[in-house]
């Protein structure tokens, strides 16, 4: 325990030898202040130019059109003046946080090209956020038989392909709003679809594994909204700051521990 506890208090050393591309099947990442772009200022009216964390021009509640994944650059979009995320933090954010998409519970982006896993693919979805609202938010998804969730206070609940809903609930564990959470979904195991869910909280949670471990369900999954379930359905609210997809890759714990480091290291 104290090698981990010091392996996660030395960022710096950890970022230099590792980054989460260096572990197989990174499909898609929608990155911490990075590739994303707003084209209206907080009042809605148009930026010209664009403003960009590529050009360092991002102003606080610009209206965010674009979050682009480093990986496959599949473009995560909105159109909508009303439904775009802000660039901002949460409200109760310590001094000195730093901005990424906020969404305020009737936003989110639709991705330029589905995310197909395939019916009895190993995945690992892992979600890097800060939630201000626990009441059925969805992360990411694509319609009602498609997303992943939080559902309460005390758990998660995602559907594969329309085939029931999986739940991950602890009886007496929580998670808070206003706080920094690492929330993964794993499908292990082929056909048989073994489905795990791990969250990590400094200081709150170690890679705890949440709920059950004998949900399965091995069926195909699309996702092509980051904030939404099915447009305008279930929008998130809080902060989304990091989206991992790995297709093939079953992540180990040490590997879950090595993203957190680095994703840490980020903000």
């Amino acid at each position: 325990m104290l090698v981990q506890r010091l392996g996660l208090s030395l960022p710096d050393i950890k970022h230099s030898r590792f980054a989460p591309t260096d572990i197989s099947g990174l499909s898609n990442w929608w990155k911490f202040q990075t590739k994303i772009v707003a084209d209206e200022d907080a009042s809605g009216g148009a930026l010209s130019p664009v403003h960009s964390t590529t050009s360092g021009t991002m102003v606080t509640d610009d209206r965010i059109s674009k979050w682009q994944d480093t990986i496959l650059l599949n473009s995560a979009t909105q159109t909508d003046t009303d439904d775009k995320p802000r660039w901002n933090t949460y409200g109760l954010a310590p001094a000195g946080t730093k901005p990424n998409c906020f969404f305020g519970g009737n936003q989110w982006l639709n991705m330029a090209s589905d995310i197909t896993i395939n019916a009895n693919q190993n995945f690992s979805i892992m979600a890097h956020v800060v939630f201000t609202d626990l009441n059925t938010r969805a992360v990411y998804g694509s319609d009602a038989n498609n997303f992943f969730r939080i559902n309460s206070a005390s758990g998660f609940r995602c559907k594969i392909g329309g085939a029931g809903n999986q739940n991950f609930t602890e009886a007496s564990d929580v998670i808070s709003t206003n706080a920094d959470y690492f929330v993964t979904i794993q499908r292990a195991n082929g056909a048989t679809g073994n489905l795990a869910c791990y969250v990590h909280s400094k200081t709150v949670y170690e890679d705890k594994t949440w709920g059950v471990t004998t949900n399965t369900d091995p069926d195909a999954f699309t996702i092509n909204n980051i904030g939404a379930g099915a447009d305008d359905a279930n929008e998130f609210k809080g902060v989304i700051k990091n989206l991992l997809i790995y297709k093939d890759t079953v992540l180990t714990s040490t590997q879950r521990k090595k993203n957190y480091v680095y994703l840490n290291s980020l903000l």
